[in-house]
C-alpha cells in the first residue's frame, strides 16, 4: 500500500493541471488605438462583448451599447470589429469614428472572431467560444451583433444572438449574474 503513495501524490499534482480552465481575467487585449488593456481590471463588472462587421459599423448599435455602459456603473463594453464578418475594417477610420461620436465603450483593434479562422481568432474570442477555455459554452460567432455575457467573477453567463428581441438584455442585465 505504500507503493501507491508517490502515484497517488503524482496524481493529486497533476490532474488538475488537465483540467486547467484559463480566466478571461488572463487576457489582454489591444484597444483601437493601440492600448494594452488587462481584462483583470474589469474583475467586478459585468461585461458585454461584442463584434460588428469591421467594413460598416452600425452606429446606432455603437450608440446604444455606449448607452448601456454609461446607464450602468457596474458594466463594462467590449466592442470588436470582425475581420470575418463581411469585410475588412479600417482601424485609423474606426477609431476616428469612435472619437467623433465620443464613445466611451472599449473598441479593440479589428480581429478575426470565428472559430474557422483557426490560430488568427482573438484570444478573448477563443475564450467565448471554446468550452475548454471559459467552462460554459461551445459556440461560434454567428453573425455580427452577437452579445457574450461575462458575470462579475469573469463567468460567461449568457450568449445572446442578434436576433434576440431587445427587450431581453436589460432583462438579463438586471439579474444577478455575480456568479
Amino acid at each position: 500500500m505504500d507503493n501507491m503513495k508517490p502515484y497517488f501524490l503524482l496524481l493529486n499534482f497533476f490532474l488538475p493541471l488537465f483540467f486547467y480552465q484559463s480566466s478571461v481575467y488572463k487576457i489582454q487585449v489591444e484597444t483601437i488605438g493601440g492600448t494594452k488593456v488587462n481584462l483583470s481590471s474589469y474583475q467586478g463588472k459585468k461585461i458585454i462583448i461584442t463584434e460588428f462587421n469591421a467594413a460598416n459599423p452600425e452606429i446606432s448599435w455603437l450608440k446604444k451599447l455606449d448607452s448601456l455602459q454609461s446607464s450602468d456603473t457596474s458594466l463594462r463594453v467590449i466592442v470588436v470589429p470582425a475581420n470575418d464578418l463581411g469585410g475588412t475594417g479600417n482601424d485609423t477610420k474606426l477609431a476616428s469614428l469612435l472619437n467623433s461620436l465620443s464613445l466611451k465603450i472599449l473598441m479593440l483593434k479589428s480581429a478575426f472572431v470565428k472559430k474557422s479562422s483557426g490560430i488568427n481568432q482573438h484570444p478573448l474570442f477563443k475564450w467565448l467560444t471554446n468550452v475548454n477555455e471559459n467552462t460554459h459554452f461551445d459556440v461560434d460567432v454567428e453573425s455580427a451583433k452577437q452579445l457574450f455575457i461575462v458575470s462579475k467573477t469573469g463567468t460567461l453567463y449568457g450568449v445572446l444572438t442578434n436576433n434576440t428581441p431587445g427587450n431581453v438584455l436589460p432583462g438579463v442585465l438586471n439579474k444577478s449574474i455575480d456568479q
